[in-house]
């Protein structure tokens, strides 16, 4: 078991450890506190079909309403819940294909007028959904592994895009200061991968971990620092092709998670204020 600064990728063994709703709501209204006190700005990316929009519905408790859907694929720029009496809170949700409408975003979130202060980069372990039933006829590949083994490739790439214009920022503005790795989608390889896929987002010495660490070097990690913590939202199933990969969670043990996951938003966006 690891558990890094008091967050952990094992869930605890006692059930009402996993009581965490109001905890989550709880903490997005403080998130919100920090966020309208310094306007802060806070950058949502990664591949598409990770999740990042169904996340942030929960940790802001809009998916927690009973009549909550999950939204289609976004090909625009979505603002979260940020809306005040004299301004327009920036959470932004890019979306995960690229675009002229992301490569705009990506241009003004991580500019040098309006630099974001922070960033949640969403990575799905391989899992990231093939949202058309037309495009899941169509795709050639069957096996499990070999469409990991794509996506990661594909992550790979869009990370280093992503720290490129992190180092660019922080360049001409020293922003952005941190990034939030979200491992989400925990539910479908809780077992028997939970180990693999903390090795490659966060203790290992993967291709993934050496890239924000050379990020951290360039940059100076006394400017910027960044950190990572496994998460699950909509416990759906996976399809591949004809093959179902089923949710491990129940409901409570993917609250868990998002609590933590909420916690350190909010302990990063205390420190920022």
């Amino acid at each position: 078991m690891v558990d890094l600064g008091g967050y952990s990728w094992i869930l605890p063994v006692a059930e009402e450890a996993y009581a965490r709703r109001e905890e989550i709501i709880s903490n997005w209204e403080k998130i919100k506190t920090f966020l309208q006190r310094k306007r802060l700005s806070i950058a949502v990316t990664g591949l598409p079909g990770v999740g990042k929009t169904v996340l942030c519905d929960y940790l802001t408790g809009k998916a927690y309403n009973q009549f909550y859907s999950t939204p289609a694929r976004s090909e625009d720029v979505e603002y979260k819940d940020m809306k005040t009496k004299k301004q327009l809170i920036s959470f932004s949700v890019l979306p995960g294909q690229n675009s002229p409408k992301k490569l705009g975003a990506l241009d003004e979130l991580f500019g040098d007028e309006t630099p974001v202060d922070g960033v949640i980069y969403v990575v799905a372990n391989g899992f990231s959904t093939i949202r058309s039933p037309f495009s899941q006829q169509l795709t050639s590949v069957s096996n499990l592994q070999a469409y990991r083994e794509a996506r990661f490739e594909e992550e790979i790439e869009d990370l280093n895009e992503i720290c490129d214009y992190i180092r660019k920022s922080m360049r001409q503005s020293n922003q952005p200061a941190w990034m939030l790795i979200a491992v989400t989608k925990l539910d479908l390889y809780y077992h028997p991968s939970v180990e693999e896929a903390r090795d490659r987002y966060c203790a290992g010495q993967s291709v993934f971990t050496q890239r924000i660490q050379k990020l951290s070097n360039q940059v100076g990690s006394d400017r910027f620092t960044w950190d990572v913590l496994p998460v699950c939202s909509k416990l759906d199933d996976f399809k591949l092709g004809n093959q179902t990969y089923r949710s491990q969670f129940r409901e409570a043990e993917r609250d868990h998670y998002l609590a933590q996951f909420s916690r350190k938003l909010t302990a990063i966006c205390e420190a920022s204020s």
